[in-house]
């Protein structure tokens, strides 16, 4: 055989009068080949120099440890820090990661899927808020919804959900504000047709006031259907002109709390003594601020350390218990300078 050509394991195969899977079984080690024939397969192997396509192998034997992440609000701090997490957990564990900011897109959804399976990815999470994925309930790759988990009816298929608790979130600062002696409670939120915003920490809030006696202040809350801190601000001002602030506030981020705290401060009150202020998410700018945020915090360690777990159970070809399947991870009041 001349030496300028690439070995294959066709080239061995006719040359030792065996079949290409002999051959590959040979390569990979397998003991069912008579001795004869692995030694044959190994010389001429050897003879050669044929090296066996890592690729391809992996490709085969679905062995990659190349991971997915789908993200649909990557300008979102809380889905950046949590791909952020994953991304650095899984390189601990040996694990690379494709970090694919899908939107709210299921074109752009499915668009990556296809891309993941073409890069034999051996599982993909995701950090998202679709309601309406396509790719999910079919999939050949293990899914894992990791933080959120989308707003719709539970499925008849199995999905595996690492998830914060959201309506927990709300239920633990309307508890806390209550505690603190405020009994007019009202809140700053995000709300959207497409469901990219849970109302999980809103249903939270009012249920803890029910199951305290208390009215959820309704005209005295703010809610946007934009995520950006001059057009909340704006809300917020106009909000105040015109009826008397609450003396407690639950905001369902911290960017939220923020504007809350600037427009509150500008209409003159005082914080905490007059009015009591938690955000959500433990975000970066509820500390950079003229007063550091009271929030709520996610155990995203926790999260994403269970998540992987789950997928490396996935992957020795065990199936996951119910328990492991559905994981709640419950939430962690700080207090600061606005509570």
């Amino acid at each position: 055989m001349s030496v300028n050509k690439k070995v294959t394991i066709k080239d061995i195969a006719e040359y030792c009068h065996v079949s290409p899977a002999t051959v590959s079984r040979v390569m990979n080690g397998n003991s069912h080949i008579s001795e004869k024939t692995q030694k044959r397969v190994l010389d001429a192997a050897a003879a050669w120099g044929y090296v066996p396509n890592a690729s391809a192998k992996t490709l085969r034997m679905r062995t990659s440890r190349l991971v997915g992440l789908f993200v649909n609000m990557l300008d979102y701090e809380m889905s950046s820090t949590v791909a952020s997490r994953l991304h650095d957990r899984l390189a601990e564990k040996g694990f690379a990661s494709i970090i694919c900011n899908i939107g709210m897109n299921a074109e752009k959804e499915k668009y990556y899927y296809q891309m993941m399976l073409s890069l034999n990815v051996c599982a993909i999470f995701l950090i998202v808020n679709r309601s309406d994925s396509e790719v999910d309930r079919k999939s050949t790759i293990p899914m894992i919804y990791v933080y959120k988990y989308p707003l719709q009816p539970e499925t008849d298929y199995p999905v595996c959900r690492i998830e914060t608790d959201d309506y927990g979130a709300g239920y633990q600062a309307g508890c806390e504000l209550q505690r603190l002696g405020c009994r007019n409670i009202a809140e700053v939120r995000l709300t959207s047709s497409d469901n990219r915003f849970s109302p999980g920490r809103h249903l939270g809030l009012m249920q803890s006031l029910y199951d305290h006696g208390l009215f959820y202040a309704e005209s005295l809350s703010v809610i946007s259907e934009q995520n950006d801190f001059a057009v909340v601000l704006e809300k917020i001002n106009q909000k105040l002109e015109e009826n008397p602030a609450a003396d407690g506030y639950f905001c369902s981020s911290d960017l939220l709390a923020l504007a809350l705290v600037e427009a509150l401060e500008q209409h003159h009150y005082r914080i905490p003594e007059e009015i009591k202020i938690i955000g959500c998410n433990n975000m970066s700018v509820s500390l950079h601020c003229s007063k550091p945020i009271s929030t709520i915090s996610h155990r995203t360690d926790d999260i994403c350390r269970a998540a992987i777990s789950v997928m490396e159970r996935i992957l020795s070809g065990a199936e996951p218990e119910p328990e492991e399947r559905r994981q709640i991870f419950q939430t962690d009041f700080i207090s600061r300078a606005t509570t």
